[in-house]
């Protein structure tokens, strides 16, 4: 890593309290071509319809941040934490439930990061 990638790294630190993912999730009804083939963003399995309560066929989407959506097949749809971790590039992450951390309890762990990273520096 040179000086300019390591200077973009310290500006783009997330801060305590940011929101680092926006997912929204939903369903909607969308029409296909002929010959398109939807692919799911998370498995790039096909994305087919699936009924709805009312006996609807619909596409399962999301939205990040609010940006484009992009088709879900049902099986990545009722899985949130394998949606997280395709987004977050971390297939291994466990997620497990939040509970609420003290304001020491945070400050530990941020001192136990920045020196495991003082320590990988040369």
């Amino acid at each position: 890593m040179n000086r300019y990638e390591r200077r973009a790294a310290r500006s783009r630190k997330v801060k305590v309290g940011d929101i680092i993912l926006e997912i929204r999730r939903g369903r909607c009804l969308m029409t296909q071509g002929n010959d398109a083939v939807l692919q799911c963003f998370v498995c790039h399995g096909p994305a087919t319809t699936w009924p709805d309560n009312d006996g609807t066929l619909r596409w399962g989407c999301i939205s990040v941040n609010g940006d484009d959506i992009r088709p879900l097949c049902e099986a990545c749809f009722n899985d949130e934490n394998g949606i997280a971790r395709k987004l977050l590039g971390a297939p291994d992450m466990v997620i497990t439930d939040g509970g609420v951390a003290s304001p020491e309890e945070v400050r530990e762990i941020a001192d136990a990061m920045r020196e495991r990273d003082d320590s990988s520096v040369h």
